[in-house]
């Protein structure tokens, strides 16, 4: 648990036993493109599309988003969408995290990666771009710097 001003952040876990409205989907969905990085995918359907494979509501292996709000405004949100690839590749993808600027540098991101690993079975991979700065707050949680792929952009 994790308070701001004497304020309780309040955690709220979807998936697809606990499916968002669509109100708060759009909520999500407009919060995500004004907050991610630079390199993130910020288009309206690709973040359409990662939150509704972690819903399962397309064809896939599902997921969850975990929603941190502040009096009743979302201030986090972290998007994961299991691989289906069960021993031998990790089992969960880190789409997304992002924080508000108002709210960075508060434990929001460190409380939003320590739920995935509570919530996440098997490994979880997270590709960081241009968010090194994150990388003390992974490996602080566990995360192992790897080198081993390589991606082309199409």
């Amino acid at each position: 648990m994790l308070t701001i001003d004497e304020t309780t952040v309040e955690g709220i876990l979807y998936n697809t036993i606990n499916r968002p409205t669509e109100l708060e989907k759009h909520r999500m969905i407009k919060f995500l493109r004004e907050n991610l990085s630079l390199s993130a995918s910020k288009d309206e359907e690709s973040i359409r599309k990662a939150l509704e494979y972690a819903l399962k509501e397309r064809m896939s292996f599902g997921g969850f988003i975990i929603v941190q709000k502040l009096f009743n405004e979302i201030i986090g949100i972290t998007v994961v969408n299991h691989t289906g690839m069960e021993g031998y590749m990790p089992e969960n993808i880190l789409v997304y995290i992002a924080v508000s600027d108002e709210y960075k540098k508060k434990g929001i991101g460190k409380l939003m990666i320590r739920q995935v690993l509570n919530y996440a079975k098997g490994e979880i991979v997270v590709l960081l771009r241009d968010n090194t700065h994150l990388v003390p707050i992974f490996e602080n949680l566990g995360f192992k710097k790897t080198v081993e792929g390589m991606i082309i952009e199409r």
